[in-house]
């Protein structure tokens, strides 16, 4: 009997070259959100919002993708900018958010839905909060729909507020929430 050969996810900055990849990981995603709630969600997701990468993000090098080989599992992506990711566009324009001042923001998070409870999106909220700390950000944030909200607290992050906001022109439930860098 031979060695026993497997692979180690590796988390890594996605690049423009990982588009395709993407594209089919969050649209396969969207139908789940974080570990800690595997499944499908009870109420449906603005699918096209959340299925479609923001170029813009990969672009700024705040985006991160976990990988086995050529197998893309999770990815998630911060920003230093000051806009609306469900308006997101490849060409920018939004102001920079400010380190120190402004909390930078998390605007995507997706993981294969055969891969959810495994401690990918953690790892990658993780990712991209060593990544804000180093830019001088002391503090990241999010909005999370309302089954992420524990996942969400496990992670370090305190809910802020609740809001009624509309995605892709529908009406939706959102958690403000923060999570203060050290």
């Amino acid at each position: 009997m031979g060695p026993l050969q497997f692979r180690i996810p590796e988390i890594r900055p996605a690049t423009l070259g990982d588009g395709e990849l993407l594209d089919g990981l969050l649209a396969g995603a969207a139908r789940y959100v974080l570990p800690g709630f595997v499944g499908p969600l009870a109420a449906p997701l603005p699918i096209r919002h959340l299925a479609s990468l923001d170029r813009m993000l990969v672009s700024d090098g705040t985006g991160f993708i976990v990988s086995m080989g050529d197998l893309p599992l999770a990815f998630g992506a911060w920003s230093r900018r000051d806009r609306d990711p469900a308006a997101a566009t490849e060409t920018g324009g939004a102001r920079q958010l400010v380190p120190g001042t402004d909390a930078a923001r998390v605007l995507s998070l997706a993981i294969r839905g055969d891969f959810t409870g495994k401690g990918l999106a953690a790892g990658v909220l993780d990712e991209c909060a060593a990544a804000a700390r180093a830019e001088g950000y002391r503090r990241l944030s999010l909005m999370a729909v309302p089954d992420a909200v524990a996942f969400c607290v496990r992670c370090g992050f305190e809910e802020v507020r609740r809001l009624a906001v509309v995605v892709d022109g529908a009406p939706a439930d959102a958690v403000e929430m923060v999570r203060r860098l050290r």
